[in-house]
């Protein structure tokens, strides 16, 4: 399983749970749950941590202190909403990449 698959399945639950507008999450929450839900292999922080950072980096997420915030609107919501787990691993993995490039 894909790193991008964990946090698009993570963001997929979180939005279908959502009362408002955004929703937050931070890099921690995502593991645990992977760990509880789908027993990775191996530990998925620092993935997770850097896939959030260049999703951030590339203006799909917004960050407070410590949490990503997911507006509603946003491309990466509305995949979420839908339930199109490739949808968000195409955006998540392209912000991988440009992320990388730039650091370079």
């Amino acid at each position: 399983m894909r790193v991008c698959e964990v946090l698009a399945k993570y963001l997929m639950e979180m939005v279908a749970g959502a009362r408002g507008n955004v929703v937050s999450f931070v890099v921690g929450d995502v593991a645990r749950w992977a760990e509880a839900k789908m027993r990775p292999s191996r530990s998925l922080i620092f993935k997770v941590s850097s896939m959030a950072e260049a999703l951030l980096a590339s203006g799909y997420l917004e960050k407070i202190g410590k949490k990503y915030i997911l507006r509603k609107g946003s491309p990466l919501w509305e995949k979420a909403k839908a339930g199109d787990v490739e949808g968000i691993c195409e955006i998540a993995e392209s912000a991988l990449l440009h992320y990388t490039k730039v650091l370079r």
